[in-house]
């Protein structure tokens, strides 16, 4: 039925006179003009400035239609009328995001009891997004290789591909990084990887063999040892070279901490072939970070670094918690131990290596005290050792549970049969776009609130939204999924 307006309060005030309706979903929900006010640059707000030529309203219904859920629509709604904005616990918080997105409505305005349950789900999208699942799909056989989605996306080039205008050195560079880089990819880039993985094994197997006397001694161990740490040098600075030259972006491939570790590895090997190995020995010690690259073939090594980066605050915190009593307990057990053991605590700084072992409950045993209160200060820094670093520790330990458990259960959750991609709010702006060129058309004295609307940080979001994908979403990194050039 047509939305008519009724009296209230002010029969002068023709916002809070006029009642409408809004059907979200198949729901419909009834509210003043007024209340869609309160909450200003927003989609509702907007509608009650503009309702007049809404491409939403319907005139026979007499009703606005939005094709949303109906569920987050609720809470949207109440949000206007009491100014709190909280999240049902039942609602995926991804979909939630992407709602409140879709009613301009800035997440950072909830609730803090919501916010805590909120922020963990976005932030557990957010860190999933950077494992390489579909890597680890295809290594459980959950996913059977096959073409993957159009590589010249990472390259730049998806639509001079799609034209016929790419260059033959621009049609093979993709697929060349894909071999090097995604292991995945193809028979013959698995093979190239597991031949890479054996070379730092053999080249950290000659480092640790080079150190040994009785090795170094040998004339004829020493020369396979060389010719071992020739071949791998060799075999790492070609493929050095290859990754720099066919990689999709030199300024990322320069941001990549393991690049610039291959390098420093490879660097030793040619400054001894110019007698320059005393000036930069401690380089040698490099090839030995090499054997992280096999760690990132591993899901559950990825899961673990992840978890460390997340809980970096944590770490902090240990960082903290520590160096407080490793202070304070060197202070005390060096005026307590300074004249019946002033061999082992000459000074405060020198008390830090007895202080930190005794608080990570190591005890060496080296140093000791010798006095009744020097032990009593060891007996007290051991207990408070204990306390101080199991807490932060828990927490780690519970992070790394959490994500492991997560990013199992998606590899192991089956495909879709159809894998379409499904409609993200990237699309929805348009809408609004359209509302405004729409009213401008028709000749309603609506402009200079087009202007206004279009000016405001909100909308100059949503417009970023309509083109480019919304700012701060994780987008898909070049140098983690490396997808195959269909029909190449």
């Amino acid at each position: 039925m047509d939305a008519k307006p009724c009296i209230v309060e002010n029969p002068f005030d023709s916002d809070l006179t006029e009642r409408i309706t809004i059907n979200v979903g198949g729901f419909r929900h009834n509210t003043f003009m007024s209340t869609l006010k309160n909450i200003p640059d927003t989609r509702l707000s907007w509608l009650a400035e503009n309702h007049t030529n809404c491409v939403e309203y319907d005139q026979v219904l007499g009703e606005y239609f939005f094709d949303r859920h109906p569920r987050i629509f609720a809470e949207v709604l109440n949000y206007y009328r009491t100014g709190k904005l909280h999240c049902p616990g039942d609602v995926c918080s991804t979909l939630f995001q992407e709602e409140l997105s879709y009613w301009g409505i800035n997440d950072r305005d909830m609730e803090q009891c919501c916010w805590a349950h909120y922020k963990r789900q976005i932030n557990t999208e957010e860190t999933l997004k950077s494992f390489h699942l579909d890597s680890a799909r295809k290594m459980d056989g959950k996913e059977k290789s096959g073409k993957r989605k159009s590589l010249t996306t990472i390259f730049a080039k998806e639509e001079s591909f799609k034209r016929g205008f790419l260059k033959r050195w621009n049609r093979f560079r993709p697929k060349v990084w894909a071999f090097l880089d995604d292991p995945h990819s193809s028979k013959a880039s698995w093979v190239f990887i597991m031949i890479s993985c054996l070379m730092i094994l053999v080249s950290v197997t000659q480092f640790c063999l080079g150190t040994v006397p009785s090795l170094r001694e040998d004339s004829f161990t020493m020369k396979v040892l060389y010719w071992l740490d020739f071949s791998t040098s060799i075999w790492f600075t070609v493929e050095f070279v290859l990754r720099l030259v066919f990689c999709p972006s030199t300024k990322e491939f320069a941001k990549n901490p393991m690049n610039w570790v291959d390098l420093t590895a490879i660097l030793p090997f040619y400054f001894r072939l110019f007698k320059l190995q005393d000036q930069i020995s401690w380089l040698v010690v490099m090839r030995t970070l090499r054997i992280f690259r096999i760690f990132s073939l591993s899901l559950s090594f990825q899961i673990l670094f992840r978890s460390l980066i997340s809980s970096k605050n944590e770490l902090f915190l240990v960082f903290v918690s520590v160096m407080v009593p490793i202070i304070l307990f060197s202070s005390m057990i060096y005026f307590a131990e300074k004249d019946a053991n002033d061999k082992n605590f000459q000074s405060i700084p020198e008390s830090f290596w007895w202080a930190i072992i005794t608080v990570t409950t190591v005890g060496y045993g080296d140093v000791c005290p010798v006095t009744k209160l020097g032990k009593v200060i060891g007996a007290v820094c051991a207990i408070c050792g204990v306390v101080i670093v199991a807490l932060p520790v828990s927490v780690i330990g519970s992070n790394f549970s959490y994500y492991y458990i997560q990013a199992r259960t998606r590899v192991q959750q089956p495909r879709r049969a159809n894998n379409q991609h499904q409609k993200t709010i990237s699309h929805v702006p348009a809408n609004i776009m359209g509302l405004t060129r729409r009213s401008t058309m028709t000749g309603s004295p609506d402009v200079r609130m087009r202007k206004r609307v279009l000016a405001s940080p909100v909308r100059k979001r949503l417009r970023r939204m309509a083109t480019n994908g919304e700012p701060g979403r994780l987008r898909h990194n070049s140098f983690q999924h490396i997808e195959e050039v269909s029909n190449m």
